[in-house]
């Protein structure tokens, strides 16, 4: 029996079956009902969206292309993998040129190509020297992607590639630390649309105290994944969450020190999460979902951020 992928519903657990880790395990064998599962908060998130395919008819192309997602998200960066650190050195390199005039002195590019021990050593130094002025939390930016992992340092390369004009904005307040909100902001979207491994994503969910998006709010967003272009998605709207996030710093916290920031910062992001599921919730499906995220976002830029006191950016 197969689907058609426009239009036909996703098969139901005795007919359907996945490949590898994201198969959908046997819930009758596992004695788990659909009220179980969805009364534990999804603590399995597969299991979750096999229940919004379900009861929502999300198509088979769009449960494909979100799990080709979640694929993508879940990858960690691991140091010393040499593709991973060519996309960390791009970013440094793509970084230092936005920065301000007066910023540049002692971050040295090297493109030497004959000296290849000179250029790596110089170019270990960009990295040292300008983590911190970029945001990351010391000289080693390489731990600081525990928890977003290779994605989170794609869409950094992605925002300051598309948005020249806004990472020039944000690299200029130096109170900001971009690079460790670029990587917190991909990790709550995703963990709060369930891209996440599941052993992490319960357990994630409950220390940041945040709530999951409903099923209805997954089933809008499946629904904007019919293209294939699943990823280039997720970075326009992670995009989006940014640029408000920075302007309700500017609005509110700018002359505050950046320790207390941090807290503050936080405060932003859980709200920018709960106006990103409001969106989800109202999106139809033949409306643009990232036009429809900047509006509201837009809408927001006057309500007042509550400081939520210390709580830290994970």
């Amino acid at each position: 029996m197969e689907l058609n992928p426009e239009s036909e519903p996703l098969l139901n657990k005795e007919e359907r079956e996945y490949d590898s880790y994201i198969k959908i395990r046997d819930l009758e064998n596992k004695q788990k009902s659909k009220e179980q599962i969805l009364n534990k908060n999804c603590y399995d998130p597969l299991e979750f969206i096999f229940f919004c395919c379900i009861d929502y008819d999300v198509t088979q192309r769009q449960y494909d292309n979100y799990i080709a997602l979640r694929d993508k998200c879940i990858i960690p960066f691991e140091d010393g993998n040499q593709n991973h650190e060519k996309i960390l050195l791009d970013y440094f390199q793509n970084i230092k040129k936005l920065l301000p005039n007066d910023d540049e002195e002692g971050y040295e590019i090297i493109d030497d190509k004959k000296n290849k021990e000179n250029e790596l050593d110089k170019n270990n130094d960009l990295i040292k020297t300008l983590s911190k002025r970029i945001g990351f939390q010391s000289d080693n930016p390489r731990t600081d992607f525990r928890a977003g992992g290779l994605f989170s340092l794609e869409f950094m390369n992605y925002f300051i590639t598309n948005y020249k004009i806004e990472s020039k904005n944000i690299l200029s307040e130096h109170n900001f630390p971009f690079s460790i909100v670029c990587i917190n902001l991909c990790f709550k979207i995703c963990l709060i649309l369930y891209l996440t491994e599941k052993e992490k994503n319960q357990k994630s969910l409950e220390s940041a105290n945040l709530k999951g998006c409903s099923r209805k709010e997954i089933k809008h967003f499946c629904e904007h994944l019919e293209n294939d272009n699943e990823k280039d998605l997720l970075f326009l709207i992670i995009s989006q969450c940014l640029c408000f996030v920075f302007s309700k710093y500017m609005k509110e916290f700018d002359n505050i020190e950046i320790g207390q920031n941090i807290f503050n910062i936080n405060s932003i992001i859980n709200i920018t999460l709960e106006y990103l599921k409001k969106t989800l919730n109202r999106v139809k499906k033949n409306e643009n979902l990232v036009e429809k995220l900047k509006y509201e976002l837009e809408q927001a830029k006057n309500v007042k951020i509550k400081n939520e006191g210390k709580s830290k950016l994970n």
